[in-house]
């Protein structure tokens, strides 16, 4: 950044009467221009700086901490040379407003069916709105929290239905399609087959008829899916995952069903 030199009168210039930072960890240069003894204070812990103090002209780096926050921040910075002082206002920016669930799009079938997703946020949040014909059943709102909810049986046509998050004025919509064909209820897919170990670390095992699976991270991007034409055993490799929540959707002549898991 070029020089803009601010005079406090003196001897003392600083090249800089406000420094803005990004919600990370960073760094800016400010350049101090005295023929003085000089020291730079301040009482905001999330800032410090490469040097404390010193004599004559001088670069100093000025430095923030990580803001956890979704608010930003701001600190003062005062520089003292001989009986002059100058000020330095920090602002910093808050962490981006971070809203997910996972799964975020369901499959379901004629029958009633009972659904479980996760929700990862870094701030509040609510349930904003959902279909007549999703009736919600259990609300954990931790900021790692879930949602638990059943989906009515069709009568007989297509239909899509969503039911909206919502934190700090943002939203994420989880999408429900409900199709015209009858399939088994998800605690009867799950009932027909064994997923173990969960936890798990380097594999998981599942015993039973499936057709299809995908295992999905908590962002709701696919890690692994295959087509595997009713084995009655597979292995899944998971060592090379990170640790973590993982939903795993599978699809088997009953119908579909989802699993959490927990990787670590």
């Amino acid at each position: 950044m070029g020089a803009n030199y601010h005079l406090s009168g003196g001897g003392l210039t600083t090249s800089s009467t406000q420094l803005d930072f990004e919600h990370k960890r960073e760094g800016q240069d400010i350049q101090i221009q005295t023929t003085a003894q000089w020291n730079i204070q301040t009482e905001s812990p999330w800032i410090s700086f490469s040097k404390s103090n010193g004599t004559g002209n001088a670069t100093v780096q000025i430095k923030v901490l990580t803001n956890n926050a979704t608010s930003e921040r701001e600190g003062k910075v005062i520089i003292n040379a001989g009986n002059q002082y100058d000020t330095l206002v920090i602002k910093q920016k808050g962490q981006p407003i971070t809203l997910l669930a996972s799964p975020s799009t369901l499959q379901s079938g004629i029958n009633r069916q009972r659904f479980e997703i996760q929700v990862v946020a870094n701030l509040p949040w609510q349930i904003l709105k959902h279909d007549s014909w999703i009736h919600i059943d259990e609300v954990n709102s931790n900021l790692i929290g879930k949602i638990v909810f059943t989906v009515e049986p069709s009568n007989g046509e297509v239909r899509t239905g969503k039911l909206s998050i919502s934190a700090a004025g943002q939203t994420f919509d989880v999408t429900i399609n409900q199709e015209n064909i009858i399939t088994a209820s998800e605690e009867e897919v799950l009932g027909q087959l064994k997923i173990y170990p969960n936890p798990a670390s380097s594999f998981l095992m599942i015993e039973g008829e499936v057709d299809y699976y995908q295992l999905i991270d908590i962002t709701g991007k696919i890690q692994q899916e295959n087509s595997i034409k009713q084995q009655n055993e597979i292995r899944i490799d998971t060592d090379n995952l990170s640790k973590g929540i993982y939903f795993m959707r599978l699809s088997t002549a009953l119908g579909t069903a989802t699993q959490r898991i927990i990787i670590q």
